[in-house]
């Protein structure tokens, strides 16, 4: 059973049905679940609104006739289905990050006799795969990791960056702005650094991409010290996990930031409203002074941003895309925050949407400093990288690179090739082996690795 029918879930259920399952898709749209199983002859599509008390109870009774669930729902309720998974004695798997609260099942799961495997998509997912396969060919070559960063981002082909922002959705807007509010904890020369959100977006940090021929602008994301222990890198001193974006996305956002679009504090007259009209009263939010006499509603948001005057015109252009400054763009009925009404400003530009004929593409790479103590002064530096593309008229690069591997973990788990139990990232070479081999063999999605 597939929980969501998403952006991101076709290849999914496809693979699942093309491999002979029989294939549940539980979504609250039933449409959007039909329209996912027209080429999955083995799927069915089903109405359930896990917001709804009585289809909660009747997720129960379809998990009893399932073998194994797979969440594609908001991360809030993976672990609600996950319970219910312990207690009919069913597997469990998901694309999204270890909560605490899905960590603190693992040994009812094991009890269960289940596997409950997570972070099983493209980021995080094959970040893990590609990693730990290159971490542990240096540890069997007597090796230690000294230095590891990962950075991967989902965007435009450079043919499709066709819209002042550089990025178009694949997944979930909210998803994206949501993350953009999170800290950023990194480890960097064996020092904790622990950013907020105006620190994170701060600067311009580029990497050139050669495979690309251009640089994407990188900036740190969530908590990466927890990859010391999950990757078991103890020697590192610097460990640092980041999203690629386009240049000028990272002064975008902390621009709405500063402003106050992205706060997530509900408000009841927030719908109807002008863009131009909640813009103008930010400018008089926190102490500000409002809108001087005889200035323009661009020049007031410059000033109150104290935007430098190299990126004042791609900022405030950004802005005016978005429609902020518009007294004719409406925030649309049922908007209760801020950060929605930007979700709703995003969804509205055709331009952020990928045409029929536009592709997106997923840009991943690992870069590690290896030491060998046995051969004194000797370094290895190694860089993984994939380049995937979206295929014309088909599947979106995203929507390849997150499901294909938990769809693969399935496979593996429901014909018996996957021995572990409770909670599971795919770091073990159980893992990583089969659903590399498979991406890569199957579906052209494949890791270089460069030692130098």
């Amino acid at each position: 059973m597939v929980l969501g029918a998403g952006l991101v879930t076709g290849p999914l259920v496809q693979y699942l049905s093309d491999h002979g399952f029989k294939v549940i898709v539980a979504s609250r749209t039933l449409s959007k679940a039909q329209e996912l199983c027209v080429n999955a002859p083995n799927a069915t599509a089903l109405a359930l609104d896990v917001e709804k008390p009585e289809d909660m109870e009747r997720l129960e009774g379809l998990t009893q006739d399932a073998d194994a669930i797979i969440s594609m729902l908001p991360y809030l309720f993976h672990v609600h289905a996950a319970k219910l998974a312990i207690k009919h004695k069913k597997h469990f798997l998901t694309t999204s990050y270890v909560s605490d609260a899905m960590q603190e099942l693992d040994q009812a799961a094991r009890d269960a006799g289940i596997s409950m495997i997570n972070e099983c998509g493209v980021d995080p997912g094959t970040d893990h795969m590609s990693a730990m396969r290159v971490i542990d060919d240096v540890r069997r070559r007597g090796g230690k990791i000294v230095s590891f960063t990962s950075l991967c981002g989902g965007l435009p082909m450079p043919i499709d960056n066709n819209n002042p922002l550089g990025y178009k959705f694949s997944w979930a807007p909210r998803g994206v702005l949501l993350a953009s509010l999170n800290k950023a904890r990194f480890l960097k020369d064996g020092e904790i650094l622990e950013w907020d959100s105006d620190k994170v977006f701060s600067g311009e940090h580029l990497v050139h991409i050669d495979e690309l021929g251009l640089d994407l602008e990188m900036y740190p994301n969530r908590n990466s010290l927890p990859y010391k222990d999950v990757y078991q890198i103890d020697s590192a001193q610097t460990i640092l996990r980041g999203t690629f974006r386009y240049p000028g996305w990272s002064q975008t956002i902390l621009s709405l930031i500063r402003l106050g679009w992205l706060n997530l504090n509900e408000s009841a007259d927030l719908a109807g409203k002008s863009y131009r009209q909640v813009t103008l009263e930010l400018l008089s939010n926190d102490g500000r002074d409002g809108l001087h006499e005889g200035e323009d509603l661009r020049a007031g948001v410059a000033r109150v941003l104290s935007l430098d005057a190299s990126i004042e015109k791609k900022i405030l252009d950004n802005f005016e895309f978005l429609g902020l400054f518009s007294e004719e763009q409406k925030i649309s009925a049922g908007t209760r925050t801020r950060l929605d009404g930007i979700c709703s400003a995003m969804l509205s530009k055709e331009e952020m949407e990928y045409k029929p004929n536009e592709r997106d593409m997923i840009v991943m790479q690992h870069k590690y400093v290896a030491e060998f103590p046995a051969e004194e002064g000797k370094k290895e530096n190694i860089t993984t990288t994939l380049i995937s593309y979206g295929l014309a008229g088909g599947f979106s690069a995203m929507a390849r690179t997150v499901t294909y591997p938990v769809a693969i973990a399935t496979r593996l788990l429901l014909e018996g090739k996957i021995e572990q139990r409770g909670i599971i990232r795919p770091t073990t070479p159980e893992l990583y082996n089969p659903i590399l081999d498979e991406l890569e063999n199957s579906f052209g999605i494949k890791f270089v690795d460069v030692y130098q």
